[in-house]
Order: structure tokens, then sequence, then C-alpha cells
């Protein structure tokens, strides 16, 4: 199988798929596509949605949406424990990376474009979404409490989830250099996950590499 991606550094989606991959001991190869080549003009048409990351099956089928392919490889390869290991879990799992994706994601987004300066932005533009990220963030430490992750590993139940990584994912760069200290350091359940995630699992590790939590926070030149 082949994943057809535009970015093979930074590319958070194309991240979450190979660490899905690799939790599921399936090779895919990532193949990088340069917008408005041919292969990416041959792939928009062959595909019905035409977003990447893409994933080429070894019939010739295209799917996109990276949480669609995560899915399917874990189904395929005997790894559905990973949707969840019950119809309350895979709800469960559903639920969270409905948040994740729909409300977390923008968010860090937002943060990671205005402090790198991908977009511009006022001091009160960068401050709003820095409160909309605070209050985000405190949603998901109150959750992880609720789910005594200080005893426990994992975000459902009591094995590893595609919401683990998911979530973890979101989180890196926040934690490397644009987050408040003080505000990390509140996020006591949060950061037992964020640890357990960076440095007990391999697959998580094999893609991402060593995760460093910095100390200091990064802010934009206004």
């Amino acid at each position: 199988m082949k994943l057809y991606t535009t970015q093979l550094v930074g590319n958070m989606y194309a991240d979450f798929v190979q660490i899905v991959a690799g939790l599921c001991n399936v090779k895919v190869e990532e193949v990088l596509v340069v917008i408005g080549s041919e292969q990416d003009k041959k792939l928009q048409k062959s595909s019905a949605l035409g977003q990447y990351p893409m994933l080429e099956l070894e019939n010739g089928t295209l799917l996109c949406d990276s949480l669609a392919i995560a899915s399917f490889l874990a189904r395929s390869s005997g790894n559905s424990s990973l949707l969840g290991s019950n119809d309350a879990e895979m709800a469960q799992v559903d639920q969270l990376m409905q948040f994740l994706r729909e409300e977390t994601t923008p968010i860090v987004r937002a943060l990671q474009w205005y402090t790198f300066g991908h977009v511009q932005c006022t001091a009160e533009e960068y401050n709003f979404v820095q409160m909309q990220f605070k209050s985000n963030v405190k949603v998901i430490n109150n959750y992880c409490q609720s789910q005594n992750l200080k005893q426990k590993k994992y975000l459902v139940g009591d094995n590893l989830t595609v919401s683990d990584v998911y979530l973890t994912l979101t989180q890196v760069e926040m934690q490397q250099a644009l987050i408040d200290p003080n505000l990390k350091n509140s996020l006591e359940h949060f950061n037992v996950h964020f640890k357990n995630m960076t440095q007990n699992c391999a697959a998580f590790q094999k893609r991402m590499g060593a995760i460093k939590v910095g100390k200091k926070q990064l802010m934009p030149l206004f």
C-alpha cells in the first residue's frame, strides 16, 4: 500500500496514519506528491474526494481522510481494538475523535500559524486563541482525570486506541514550545498521558523520535 502525502515533515495527518500502521504491523510506503504535478492531477481525478493523505490499496482503490484510513488499517489487520474493544468503547473513541478533530485541532493549528508567522495576527487575535486553547486543554485534562490516568494508561478502556495517538499528536508542538509553562504544569493528568505515549509507545517513537518538553513559550512578533 502507498500513502500519498504533500508534506513528509510536520504533517500530523500522515504521522497519524503511519503510527497506526506501525501499531498494526502494516508496512505503508509514503510517497510525496507535489501539488499541481501530473501525479497530483492523476490522483485528484481517480479519487472521489481528492484529499491528502490518500491511501492506495493493492487493488488501486484510493481512501482519503486520515481517520478513515487509520480505521481501515486497524480493521483489515485484525487490530480493531484500536477503535475500541466493545460498542461502548467504540462510541467513546468516536466522541473523543470528534472533539479533537472539530474543536482541538483548529485551535492548535491557529496558534502554530500565528506563532511561526505563517499567518499574521494582532495581539488581541493571538490572546483570544490562547484563551480558547486554555479552555480546550482543560476539558481534555478533566477527561484524563475522569479516566484515572494516574493509575491507567489510556483514554478509553485498558487498551491503546487511535484517540490516544491523535490527542498526543495535536499536543507535540504545544508541549515543545507553544504552551504557557504555568498552564502546562497545571495539566497533571494530561501530562501523565502525554509522557506515557511519547516515552512508552514504540510506534509513536519510531515515527516522531524523542519528544522533549520545552521550558519556555515562544511568542509571535506583533
